[in-house]
């Protein structure tokens, strides 16, 4: 095969925004004393040549991952696309994965003899292959194979890795659909000496019978024909480009396991938060920022369940939060914004009540903020490096630096720990105790607004502890905080959260 044969693919496929490249593959092999290729001189012939073709597949792989800086491309997110014998090579070099499944062939056999002449058949040396070893790795995320074979469906195991797209017409006369000799239907016997290959019919039975992979990682496309070829280029192109695409938009996301404290609720004697909203049966099961007036960028509308709620101990619910990514060179830019549910330990997680944070972004550095209804905002100092695994950021560690001067608050204690400044009432991103907009007043005003010593109960912004009452006066009350945060003396002085 040569690169050359599919140039124009590669093209199409580049204007449409895929970066693209073709390769060239050894594929020659020894004919008959008479003929040469495509009659072969045994079996072993063909399968050595689909060895060397999967051995520089590999090598193409390596050399491409190794310039990715200079190309901006991706070393993990690769897929391989083969018509026939590029089929078969980029199907071998995709799913041979351990020594013991070189084909004996492989190694050195008896000489190739022409009347006068011998050809030695050394051994052909690792799977891998020896062209650029340069300390990648040779793993692709899938493989769109169009009326490719393999020597063995057992190549192909649980859980299917990397995907796989199929194509092939049913009676196809050259690499047949189900087990057949290559060239099987070919005149004049050309095929005679081929080895066997199990086509797309037989792999599909293989990988639904033993494997049964989520569709999002595998799909077949049966023609009934009698072709060697593609029965319809543009939709089958079409479908296989909608099939990676979404396999691309599935992995396309980064993980974050985020952990922080809130100071309202926090108890320095056990290092956890008291769940007193969650036992009382106020955190509601829909988040509340959209109705606080936050707009989400990509999120927002987040709902989980009274299962999820109902889990006690160090992993019971506290509250919801808010986690924005945001540009790592313009940190006042919110890419994703999501709401989350955060446990009494300090992990926050997803709705379901248990999982990392996961956000419809590419692989890179993000800076992370965290809001909170009634504490003051934070933000990472510096972006941090997220992936497709999930990143560990642990915003009550005080050696985590975060944005800006005294943008925690210091809890001692027998459980020491740095956490989001609690008094926040208005969620306006100031702690205020007198004056316009202050956030004492509203929780006069939550109580009756008169009779200072009244209680309220619920879900309450002026709930500043997180006990389950908004309290103005006496023990626990939530007021006392507001003012102990703003620095405990001068009433008039004001906290401003350290956002840009």
């Amino acid at each position: 095969g040569h690169r050359n044969d599919l140039n124009q693919t590669c093209r199409d496929l580049a204007a449409m925004g895929w970066a693209t490249a073709t390769i060239s593959y050894r594929l020659d092999f020894y004919g008959t004393w008479l003929l040469g290729s495509p009659f072969s001189y045994d079996p072993a012939e063909v399968i050595r040549a689909a060895y060397r073709a999967q051995q520089d597949t590999r090598g193409a792989l390596r050399f491409l991952k190794a310039r990715s800086a200079l190309d901006s491309t991706s070393t993990e997110n690769i897929v391989l696309m083969g018509y026939s014998a590029g089929a078969i090579a980029a199907l071998h070099a995709a799913f041979v994965d351990d020594p013991s499944e070189k084909p004996a062939s492989c190694g050195t056999i008896g000489n190739v003899n022409h009347l006068l002449s011998s050809y030695a058949r050394p051994d052909l040396g690792p799977y891998q292959g020896s062209l650029n070893i340069n300390g990648q790795s040779d793993d692709v995320l899938a493989v769109a194979s169009n009326y490719g074979g393999l020597l063995d469906t057992n190549l192909i195991s649980g859980p299917l890795d990397p995907a796989l797209y199929l194509y092939h017409q049913t009676g196809d006369p050259v690499v047949g659909c189900g087990y057949r000799k290559g060239l099987w239907g070919m005149p004049l016997g050309v095929g005679d000496n081929y080895p066997y290959l199990y086509g797309s019919c037989i792999t599909d039975d293989h990988i639904t019978q033993n494997i049964q992979p989520d569709p999002s990682r595998y799909l077949y496309h049966e023609h009934v024909g009698s072709a060697h070829e593609v029965h319809d280029p543009a939709a089958i192109m079409q479908e296989t480009l909608l099939f990676l695409r979404e396999l691309f938009c599935s992995l396309a996301n980064v993980q974050l396991a985020v952990r922080v404290m809130l100071e309202g609720p926090y108890e320095s004697s056990t290092g956890l938060m008291g769940d007193g909203l969650r036992t009382l049966g106020h955190v509601p099961t829909q988040e509340p920022y959209a109705g606080l007036g936050y707009a989400h960028v990509g999120g927002g509308g987040e709902s989980t369940t009274p299962a999820v709620l109902a889990v006690s101990g160090s992993n019971a619910i506290v509250d919801w939060v808010v986690v924005e990514l945001r540009d790592a060179a313009d940190p006042t830019l919110v890419l994703e914004s999501r709401s989350a549910l955060v446990q009494r330990d300090g992990d926050v997680v997803d709705v379901d009540g248990a999982s990392p944070l996961s956000f419809g972004l590419a692989p890179g550095n993000y800076r992370v903020a965290l809001r909170h209804r009634n504490h003051l905002a934070l933000m990472t100092n510096s972006a941090i490096a997220l992936g497709g695994s999930p990143t560990v950021l642990d915003l009550g560690n005080i050696s985590t630096e975060v944005y800006g001067s005294e943008a925690r608050a210091h809890i001692p204690g027998a459980f020491p720990t740095e956490a989001l400044w609690a008094g926040d009432v208005s969620f306006d991103g100031e702690l205020r105790y007198t004056g316009a907009s202050n956030d004492r007043d509203i929780i006069l005003s939550t109580i009756g607004g008169s009779v200072a010593t009244n209680t309220a109960g619920g879900y309450l912004p002026a709930d500043v502890n997180m006990d389950g009452l908004a309290k103005y006066t006496g023990v626990s009350n939530d007021r006392d905080l507001i003012l102990q945060n703003i620095g405990g003396v001068v009433p008039t002085n004001v906290r401003t959260e350290q956002m840009p």
